[in-house]
């Protein structure tokens, strides 16, 4: 004979075969119920956790390129500062290079002139003695030949 009952799951009970059925379904609903709610909190853990990352990775990014601006703009800076001091330096040396240009040839155009009056005093020195040497040995008679310089 075939018995129409069975077992509760739950308590332990005799139940009716439908009633029985009927509890075995709402167990499997709720245990699917349960398996979809774990699944979506899953999901949920999941997205939460890449969002997360996403947002912490875009902070680490922007930290890191705020930091190599930074550093480029010191470089830049630094490179800046040593050009202009160069360009300093170009200019101090072509000033003293101008100043050297003109002293040296200030010094040569002081020479030029040292030089000149030497000559010249040569020159004058040569014509007087040259006069003496033609009064002295040609004569006061050759004197009235030639003709008088004025």
């Amino acid at each position: 004979m075939e018995t129409n009952l069975e077992q509760c799951p739950l308590c332990g009970s005799e139940l009716s075969r439908t009633k029985f059925r009927e509890i075995q379904g709402k167990l499997r609903d709720d245990d699917q119920k349960k398996l979809a709610e774990l699944a979506q909190a899953k999901l949920d853990v999941r997205q939460s956790l890449e969002q997360e990352f996403k947002k912490d990775f875009e902070r680490q990014k922007q930290a890191a390129e705020k930091k190599a601006k930074e550093e480029a703009d010191l470089r830049v800076k630094k490179a800046l500062a040593e050009r202009e001091e160069f360009a300093k330096k170009v200019r101090e040396s072509e000033a003293r290079e101008a100043t050297i240009r003109k002293q040296a040839a200030e010094e040569a155009a002081k020479q030029v002139s040292a030089i000149a009056a030497e000559r010249d005093a040569m020159l004058q020195k040569a014509k007087e003695s040259a006069r003496t040497w033609s009064l002295d040995y040609m004569g006061p008679r050759n004197q009235e030949s030639q003709p008088k310089a004025s």
